[in-house]
C-alpha cells in the first residue's frame, strides 16, 4: 500500500467517521454547505456596506484577499459535499477494515487522531461521573451565549459600517474586519456545536475509544514504555 493511498485512506476516514451513521453524517453534510452559504452571505452584506459607505473600498487588497478567502471556502464545501462525501458514504468502512489490517503503527495513527479529537471536546468531563445529557447541555448553554454574542457584535458593526462616515477610512476598515471577524466566529462555532460535537459524542461512547487513558504520546513510538530502573555500569 502506498503513502499516497494510506494518506487518502486517513483524510476520508478522518473527515467521515464509520461509526456514524449514514443519515447523521449525510445531515451534516448538508448543513455544512448551509452554514458555509450563510457565513458567505453575511461577509457578501458586510462588503455590499464597506462599499456603500466608502467608495474606493473595493480598491483595498482587503476586500480582494476576502473575496478570494470567501470563493475558496464555498468551493471547497461544494467540493467536499459533491466529490469527498459520495466517496465516504462508499468507501469508508472498506478504508477502516483496511487499517484494521494494517500495521499497528499505521493504524495508531487513526485510533490516536479520534482519541486526540474525543480529548479535546470531552476531556474535561471525567468519564463515568458525566452523563452525555450534563455534557449536551453544557455545550449547549456555552453555544448560545457565544453565539448571541457574536450575532449581536455582527450586527452592531453592520450598522456602524452603514452609519459610518466616509472619510473615516480607517474606522471603516476597522469596522469592516471586526464584523468579518465575528463572521468567522459564528461560522466556527456553528460547525463546533451542530457538527463536530454530535460525531463526537457517537464516537465518545464507542468501546474502541473507551480507553481512560488517551493517546497524548507521539504517533511515530506508539508502544514506548517508561523504563523502572536504570543500571549504569562506571569504568574505572
Amino acid at each position: 500500500m502506498s503513502s499516497t493511498h494510506q494518506k487518502h485512506q486517513r483524510y476520508i476516514i478522518r473527515r467521515f467517521p464509520p461509526f456514524v451513521d449514514d443519515d447523521m453524517i449525510l445531515r451534516h453534510e448538508c448543513l455544512r454547505l448551509l452554514i458555509v452559504f450563510t457565513w458567505a452571505l453575511l461577509i457578501f452584506a458586510a462588503t455590499v456596506l464597506g462599499a456603500l459607505t466608502c467608495d474606493y473600498f473595493l480598491q483595498e487588497p482587503l476586500f480582494y484577499f476576502t473575496v478570494l478567502m470567501v470563493l475558496f471556502v464555498v468551493a471547497r464545501a461544494i467540493y467536499r459535499y459533491t466529490h469527498e462525501w459520495p466517496e465516504g458514504l462508499r468507501m469508508r468502512w472498506s478504508y477502516w477494515h483496511e487499517i484494521e489490517l494494517s500495521m499497528a503503527t499505521y493504524r495508531l495513527k487513526i485510533l490516536g487522531y479520534y482519541h486526540r479529537k474525543i480529548d479535546r471536546h470531552l476531556g474535561r468531563f471525567p468519564r463515568g461521573a458525566t452523563t452525555e445529557a450534563q455534557m449536551r447541555q453544557y455545550y449547549l448553554l456555552r453555544g448560545v451565549v457565544l453565539s448571541l454574542l457574536f450575532a449581536t457584535a455582527y450586527g452592531t458593526f453592520a450598522i456602524l459600517l452603514a452609519i459610518c462616515d466616509e472619510d473615516a477610512y480607517t474606522q471603516v476598515l476597522l469596522l469592516y474586519v471586526l464584523a468579518v471577524a465575528s463572521v468567522c466566529v459564528l461560522y466556527r462555532l456553528a460547525k463546533l456545536h451542530l457538527i463536530e460535537l454530535p460525531q463526537v459524542l457517537v464516537l465518545y461512547q464507542r468501546p474502541e475509544f473507551a480507553a481512560d487513558m488517551l493517546f497524548t504520546d507521539d504517533e511515530r513510538t506508539p508502544f514506548a514504555q517508561p523504563v523502572a530502573t536504570y543500571e549504569t555500569t562506571t569504568r574505572v
